[in-house]
């Protein structure tokens, strides 16, 4: 799925780009020229670009409380080549160093349970959902979610995770990655 907006009498709104997938997907233009490729594994290739970047991920899984809405956290830094994270304080956070527009990608998945949904946001400042993506429970399968964005920032904006569910028990949430890239 893709979404476009158009730009305002601001100029703040850029295209969005929502891809859902627990498959990896490719990003393609209308000549179908391969312009990225994002991968469950969290690799990725062809952006385009030379701008900053980090991917997070949590080497543990995370407990969700039924009907609870819970931040993931991230306790491991594959790479971060501009302090947008940290693993001692508001790990639940990639900061952003410098005004610009970055495009972010996470993927994660809730563990097997039939009931209820399952919800994913991702958010800016605690106040505005840039994506929110709800489904219903896959019977007899993890519910899987690769969600990215592009957005527009400004210094010490910062954009996080966060997940919650109706499955009536606890589920273990696996925060696969959480990447983002400086575009300009």
């Amino acid at each position: 799925v893709i979404t476009r907006c158009v730009a305002g009498d601001g100029g703040d709104c850029i295209e969005k780009i929502l891809l859902t997938s627990t498959r990896p997907f490719q990003i393609v233009d209308s000549n179908n020229v391969l312009l990225a490729q994002y991968n469950n594994d969290g690799t990725s290739s062809g952006f385009g670009f030379s701008g900053t970047g980090a991917e997070v991920s949590n080497s543990s899984t995370i407990a969700v409380a039924n009907a609870t809405t819970v931040y993931l956290t991230a306790n491991t830094e594959a790479y971060d080549d501009a302090s947008y994270h940290s693993t001692a304080s508001n790990t639940s956070r990639i900061t952003v160093p410098a005004t610009g527009t970055y495009l972010f990608c996470t993927s994660l998945y809730f563990s097997t349970s039939a009931t209820g949904v399952r919800q994913v946001v991702i958010e800016k400042n605690r106040t505005t959902a840039f994506i929110n993506e709800i489904r219903s429970a896959a019977v007899a399968y993890q519910s899987g979610f690769s969600l990215c964005g592009q957005q527009r920032l400004v210094a010490n904006d910062y954009i996080e995770v966060k997940v919650y569910h109706e499955a009536t028990v606890s589920l273990d949430v696996t925060f696969t990655n959480f990447t983002v890239w400086r575009l300009n």
